[in-house]
Order: C-alpha cells, then structure tokens, then sequence
C-alpha cells in the first residue's frame, strides 16, 4: 500500500506530525470501499484508550495524576494536544477507522485486526509488538504477497528521541494497599508456587532482564521469525533501537476508577460526535479530582 502510493516507509525516529501526514497519503476511497490510512483504538471501552498516547509520552507514568498524587492533569496542555490530534484524525481528516466502524468491524479484538491490515482496510495499525503473532494461518489466510513492516511508535514534536508506552501483563500489588505482607502471600501462591493452577493460555513467568543486546536478539529472533507476511528484518532492526519506555501500569487507587470509567464514558462522546475536546477534558478534571478528594477522605 506505501508502494502504491508513493509513500515513503517511516522513519524510526518519526513524529505525530509525520504520521498524520502519512495517514492522509494513504487513506483513499469512500462508503463501502473506503480505505483508511491508519487504526488506532482510541474509545473503544475494552481496550486502553489510546487517545492519550500523545500525553502519555510527554507526561510519563502516572499520567492523569499530579505528582502529588491529590488532583489531575486533565487541564495540562499536553492532554489537550493529544487528543485534539486523534480528533482531529478521526473526525477532520478522515484518515483513522472511526468509532463506529471499529466497533461494527469488531476491531478491539487483536485477530480481527490484523486481519483488516493484511486485508487492505487501513495500512498502519498502532499496536502492541505481540500483534505479529496473529500473522499466522491458524487465524486466517493470509493473502499472497503481504508485507508487513515494522516501526516505532511515533514520538511527540519537540522530544529527543523515541519514547513507547509499554505494560505488563501480570498482576500487581498497589503502593498504598493496607496489608502489603498478605497481598505478596496470595499473589505469590497464584503467581509463583502454583502457577499450574492458576496459568492462563499466556501462562506465566518470573521477570527477566535480558544481560547482553546478544541475548536481546535472539529473545527476538523467537517472537518475530517465521511469521508469513512480517518482514523479519524489519522488525530485528526496530527492536534494538533505544528509546524512552513509559509505563501504563497504574497502582494508585485515587480516584482511579471512577476516573476510568468517565474517560470511557467522555471519549466515546467525543468520538462520536456529541462532546467536544476542551468540554470532555474540563469534565474529567472536575470530576476527577472530586473522585481523588472523595477516596482520600476514606
């Protein structure tokens, strides 16, 4: 699809900027043929809401928090960029899978998503690097001839270089829970002592740091090679770079759930239509830190 548009592959080192410009190349076509430049999960309520990435980046862990942890960002300037720009994606440009399709389409579920890229809906998709797994013909055929390359997630104008939200698959214990001691007792016998009890499809593991990039590599080689359709090399060479690893993980209760579930609420009006950007983040400061005042009050 970059082939026969012209366009050139992306850079690592890219910016929001860039792929804005790119989804516009590569969007084409209208109705039922309609071909978007780009997919990304922005509102849907079962997947991480990435229409913050961009505040995400700029603001680190712990986002939507202040540093003391007693009131929201809500109001930084960086959240307001970052959602303006995917409204701006979606609902201006036209260039992104809107709400309402990526609903109908089903497209929170990873398979089905990497099914509408092999398939031609959209020619970038934002996801997690475990999304090359589904390049695999238990999940679908894949068309003859796909190529699917590999790249970093873009990074905010102005920073120093690339910078990824990341998370854990796993279980945590949160910093304030009243009893630390029982909650590592149960967490370690679900996690550790009988995981065969308890292991999912993903199964589980003791965390690793990998010593050498040698050992890095061949971690790598293992989750990308033989995948038809992803360009191996591709994806070795993306790997290694360095980059600014921001996590998503959460262990504050603040506040935390009320939280979530408004900015679930808030996004699928913004995206739909019916709220504005500044209306939806004046809501969720507001209320926001009413949710934190109300549980530290507990």
């Amino acid at each position: 699809m970059f082939d026969a548009a012209g366009v050139p592959y992306p850079d690592s080192n890219w910016t929001w900027d860039d792929f804005r410009a790119t989804a516009k190349r590569l969007t084409s076509g209208s109705g039922a043929n309609k071909v978007y430049g780009a997919m990304v999960d922005v509102a849907h309520p079962d997947q991480d809401l990435n229409w913050a990435l961009i505040a995400q980046q700029k603001l680190g862990s712990f986002y939507y928090y202040n540093t003391n942890f007693k009131s929201t960002r809500f109001d930084s300037p960086a959240m307001r960029e970052s959602l303006q720009f995917f409204y701006d994606l979606l609902m201006m440009d036209k260039s992104c899978v809107p709400l309402d399709e990526y609903t109908a389409l089903r497209l929170q579920d990873d398979i089905v998503a990497m099914n509408g890229l092999y398939n031609r809906r959209y020619a970038m998709w934002v996801a997690p690097v475990y999304g090359c797994l589904y390049l695999n013909k238990s999940y679908g055929d894949i068309p003859a001839g796909t190529d699917i390359g590999m790249t970093n997630l873009p990074r905010p104008v102005g920073s120093a270089g690339p910078v990824s939200v990341t998370y854990t698959s796993t279980a945590s214990i949160p910093a304030n829970v009243k009893n630390p001691e029982a909650s590592w007792t149960a967490l370690k016998y679900i996690c550790i002592d009988r995981a065969d009890l308890f292991a999912g499809p993903k199964a589980m593991h003791p965390g690793y740091q990998f010593k050498t990039v040698e050992e890095a590599n061949k971690f790598n080689e293992i989750i990308f090679r033989d995948h038809p359709g992803l360009d191996f090399d591709m994806a070795m060479k993306v790997m290694p770079l360095p980059r600014t690893l921001i996590s998503k993980d959460n262990s504050r209760v603040e506040g935390q759930a009320k939280i979530n579930d408004l900015i679930k609420a808030n996004m699928s009006l913004v995206f739909n239509g019916e709220m504005t950007v500044d209306a939806a983040l004046r809501d969720l400061k507001t209320k926001g830190d009413q949710y934190i005042a109300d549980d530290l009050k507990k």
